[in-house]
C-alpha cells in the first residue's frame, strides 16, 4: 500500500528521521510494519483507533493494553502524539509511508510482476534480476496472475509499467493497421 496522503507522509517522514537518529530506525520499522498488517487484518482495531469519537483516556487506554507491550518506546510515543494531534486516522497511510521511506532508505523497490499463466521460481527470478539491473535497486517482488493479459507478463515499479504482454502487443498492432 503506497500513502498518498502529504499529512501522513510528513507524519511517516518525521518519525523515520528521529527513528534514524536515534539508532532506532529497524525497530520502528518493525513495529509500524507489524502494525499496519495488523489494521489491515483487523478492521476491528482500525475503526477503534480511527475512531474521533473515542474519548483520550479510553483510547489512550486501549493503546497501553493492545499496543505498548508489542513496540518499542520511541513507537509508543509516536503513537501517542498522533492522538494528542487527533491524527490516529491517518495511522494506516503512516504506517506505508513509513515503509516507503524505510524501503527507499535501504535501496529496495517494491515491483508488482503480473503474467498470464502462473510463473516458475526460475522465471521469477529471471525477471527480477532483470528489474533489479534495470532500476538499479534491489526489487522486492508480488507475483499476480491476470489470463486476460493472454500471454507474458506486465512490471509494474512505483508508477513506471514495463509491458510484455501479448494483450497489449496485439493491441499495438490493431492501432497500426488501423492508422495504416
Amino acid at each position: 500500500m503506497s500513502a498518498t496522503n502529504s499529512a501522513a507522509r510528513r507524519y511517516a517522514r518525521a518519525a523515520f528521521e528521529l527513528a534514524r537518529e536515534t539508532g532506532q530506525l529497524e525497530a520502528v520499522h518493525g513495529d509500524l510494519a507489524s502494525l499496519g498488517d495488523l489494521l489491515e487484518s483487523s478492521p476491528e482495531l482500525l475503526a477503534f483507533i480511527t475512531n474521533p469519537v473515542v474519548p483520550t483516556d479510553r483510547m489512550i487506554a486501549g493503546l497501553d493494553a493492545l499496543i505498548k507491550p508489542h513496540v518499542c518506546e520511541l513507537t509508543y510515543r509516536f503513537l501517542l502524539f498522533l492522538e494528542s494531534r487527533d491524527r490516529l486516522d491517518l495511522i494506516a497511510e503512516i504506517c506505508a509511508a513509513f515503509d516507503d521511506a524505510y524501503l527507499q532508505e535501504q535501496g529496495i523497490v517494491r515491483v508488482q510482476i503480473t503474467a498470464a499463466i502462473p510463473l516458475t521460481d526460475p522465471q521469477i527470478a529471471g525477471i527480477v534480476d532483470a528489474m533489479r539491473l534495470r532500476l538499479g535497486k534491489e526489487p522486492q517482488a508480488t507475483v499476480n496472475t491476470d489470463p486476460d493479459l493472454i500471454g507474458g507478463f506486465r512490471v509494474r515499479a512505483g508508477d513506471t509499467i514495463y509491458d510484455y504482454s501479448i494483450a497489449t502487443q496485439l493491441d499495438s498492432l490493431k492501432k497500426r493497421i488501423i492508422s495504416a
